[in-house]
């Protein structure tokens, strides 16, 4: 399995964190999305933004939501 180590900033890190929700939120609200995700229900692909999502937000130092 490959790492990939990305360089990055604040101000790319909440530009990331505006995509992604924008992305998620225009289908469903994030707590749906958080209780789909827990129950194995989510797509692969709205798992892996999901999942972007939280590591974008651990990164900035934002509480977990939820």
């Amino acid at each position: 399995m490959a790492i990939t180590i990305r360089k990055t900033n604040n101000a790319e890190l909440q530009k990331r964190r505006r995509e992604l929700t924008d992305r998620l939120e225009a289908r469903m609200t994030y707590r749906d999305y958080r209780d789909l995700a827990r129950l194995g229900l989510l797509s692969p692909e709205d798992m892996q933004v999901y999942e972007e999502l939280q590591r974008t937000e651990f990164l900035l130092g934002m509480p977990r939501r939820g």
